[in-house]
């Protein structure tokens, strides 16, 4: 099998194991491993290499952003990025995941669910690919704190409302 560029990643990535060979030159792969010996060791040590000077230079250690939030050595736009890597693999459906990743490419850093611009939206600490767990549907991105409350809630308006009509009458 010969591989090419314009195949899915993951199309090359299966087709590499089968053949097993390095990903990053033709010789055979170590057992167990994707690379073989010598390009683990010299892209091991270009990686981490690379990752400490701009560590240092308060860049992304991934793409080497700027923005990169003081204590947190990966930006903003790298983080989310992970997380819609561990969304695709929460069984929804491929159009969903593209549209997922099309909201993250314009995202504004605004929870969709409560307007704040804190991704902890008063919770926990991370931007979340927030789905329908019945139609499976992708609805927005929203902070890790906004995403539990609705899981927590059931996914149900009926109990939103009681729970903000709870607030009112106890004056919050």
């Amino acid at each position: 099998m010969i591989l090419t560029k314009g195949q899915p990643v993951s199309e090359r990535t299966l087709a590499r194991k089968r053949l097993g060979t390095c990903a990053h030159c033709p010789k055979p792969a170590e057992a167990g491993r994707v690379n073989c010996a010598e390009c683990r060791v010299k892209y091991n040590l270009v990686s981490k290499e690379r990752a400490r000077n701009w560590k240092a230079a308060g860049l992304c250690m991934k793409c080497g952003d700027p923005e990169v939030v003081t204590g947190i050595s990966v930006c903003a736009r790298c983080r989310l990025n992970v997380r819609l890597t561990s969304f695709r693999q929460t069984g929804v459906p491929k159009a969903e995941v593209e549209k997922a990743r099309q909201a993250a490419l314009v995202f504004d850093g605004i929870c969709q669910c409560c307007g704040n611009a804190n991704p902890k939206c008063k919770g926990k600490k991370e931007w979340a690919f927030d789905h329908d767990h019945v139609t499976m549907m992708f609805r927005g991105i929203v902070g890790t704190g906004c995403n539990a409350a609705l899981g927590l809630a059931g996914d149900s308006s009926i109990v939103c409302t009681l729970m903000s009509e709870y607030l009112e009458r106890h004056h919050r």
